[in-house]
Formats: structure tokens, C-alpha cells, sequence
């Protein structure tokens, strides 16, 4: 369809709290010191596009109880496929919009 598209994968940290010392128990604030990031082996997939609004696009797809990323590839190219296509639209739209501004201009 001829847009670029991209894309990322990562993998999923799980996420916990230090034990604090006995000085900061009963600080509320947190730094991002305070937390162990562990890999999970959970990875997700993320188309990666800010040419769009909140339009209701699948833009993630992650590993699961019961899905796996390399068993959902195919929604992924099927979510890709579908932005492709509205990117195209938003373009051909821009396009018909400059075309009749500059003929508005010419007349």
C-alpha cells in the first residue's frame, strides 16, 4: 500500500517495590529507584503512528494466559494492513483538500 509503517516489540518487565528502609516507610512517594524491573519473557508487539486520532485502531497486541505472540502474527499484518489503509485515506483526503484550496485560490 505503499506507506511506511512502524513498528516495535518489547519485552514485558514485571514490576515490583523494593523493601524500603525502615526511614521511608511511611513515605507515599515513590522514585523510579524503588522498583525492581524484572524480564517477564511476555512480549508485545506495538504498531508505532501519531498521524492519527483516537480513531479505535488496535495498536498493541501482547502475550497472554492463553495467546501467544507468535500464534496472533497474522491479526498483527491485519492491523497493519487497516492503518495502512486509513493512512492512505488521510492522504488522498489532505490531497483533495490542498487541490480545492488552490483552486479556490485560483478563481
Amino acid at each position: 500500500m505503499d506507506e511506511k509503517i512502524h513498528f516495535g516489540i518489547k519485552e514485558i518487565d514485571d514490576i515490583s517495590m523494593k523493601p524500603l528502609p525502615e526511614w521511608r516507610k511511611n513515605d507515599t512517594s515513590r522514585m523510579m529507584s524503588d522498583y525492581i524491573h524484572t524480564p517477564s519473557g511476555r512480549l508485545k508487539l506495538k504498531i508505532i503512528e501519531y498521524t492519527w486520532g483516537r480513531e479505535g485502531l488496535r495498536k498493541t497486541w501482547t502475550d497472554g494466559k492463553c495467546q501467544r505472540i507468535e500464534n496472533i502474527l497474522n491479526e498483527f499484518i491485519d492491523g497493519m494492513i487497516v492503518i495502512a489503509g486509513k493512512l492512505r485515506e488521510r492522504m488522498l483526503e489532505h490531497q483533495a483538500r490542498e487541490k480545492k484550496e488552490e483552486e479556490e485560490k485560483r478563481i
